[in-house]
């Protein structure tokens, strides 16, 4: 653990604030509901002589008399409010420095799991701890992923690739990438490769399935529909021509010949 948080935690000002679990304001609301209900159907006759045993009811009242005492953050010195504050910084920093990230805990590559395991040790009373500060500094914030340690999970990259995952997340160009698509050939073998070798100085493997890629060029061939209804649509490629033919049989006129 942390020895900031831990030397933090063990501060007599603010040690007792950290070993109670508060109550958040709507919980703090049932109870006072409860309890009023409780005493009101006590205190009136006519409704109290339908109750068996009114003993059991009166007992668990004062039960949670007590809890809501026990578990309603009080209010903080202005020492005791510092203290928190940086406590709260300090266990936030710990806890989510070696947090999994997002797409770890999605995807679950190889090691996420032991991962999770091992920080859910480590951190699991610094997480805890975190919370109940939290409360004490905002007793009536009714947010509700207030306390929720998933508002700070690290994420990766959108453009970071997880080939070896249980669950494969989809490729995203980055910004840059997308900008200069269009003034990339990415027809050309070259680039292709290029392409293949970067990602490998970054350590993302890429293996083709059925066969590398081959680039199709028919000679440099394009077959372009000049139909109105087409908007100019092209056929390039290997199949190019095949499919040309087939595109002017099917959907414009029969027999029409190539534009090549």
């Amino acid at each position: 653990m942390d020895q900031t948080v831990t030397k933090l935690a063990n501060d007599p000002e603010i040690k007792p604030l950290l070993a109670v679990s508060w109550m958040r304001p709507e919980q703090r609301d049932e109870h006072r509901q409860a309890i009023e209900e409780v005493e009101t159907v006590l205190n009136a006759p006519a409704r109290r002589k339908g109750i068996v045993n009114p003993g059991t009811l009166r007992t668990q009242a004062e039960q949670r008399k007590r809890n809501l005492e026990r578990q309603t953050p009080p209010p903080l010195t202005v020492s005791q409010r510092d203290k928190l504050v940086r406590f709260e910084r300090a266990a936030l920093a710990a806890f989510t420095e070696h947090m999994p990230s997002q797409e770890a805990m999605r995807h679950k590559p190889p090691g996420a799991g032991d991962h999770h395991d091992a920080w859910e040790l480590e951190n699991k009373q610094t997480v805890l701890w975190w919370k109940r500060a939290r409360r004490c500094l905002e007793p009536d914030n009714r947010a509700r992923d207030f306390g929720n340690i998933e508002r700070f999970r690290p994420s990766m990259a959108t453009q970071s690739l997880m080939t070896n995952a249980q669950i494969n997340r989809p490729f995203a160009f980055s910004a840059d990438a997308k900008a200069n698509y269009d003034s990339i050939d990415w027809g050309k073998k070259e680039t292709q490769e290029e392409f293949v070798t970067r990602l490998a100085n970054l350590g993302i493997a890429v293996t083709f399935t059925k066969r590398p890629l081959r680039v199709h060029t028919d000679g440099g061939k394009v077959y372009e529909c000049t139909h109105a209804a087409c908007g100019g649509r092209i056929f390039s490629g290997g199949f190019g021509k095949t499919n040309f033919t087939r595109h002017m049989e099917k959907h414009v006129l029969v027999g029409a010949g190539d534009n090549a």
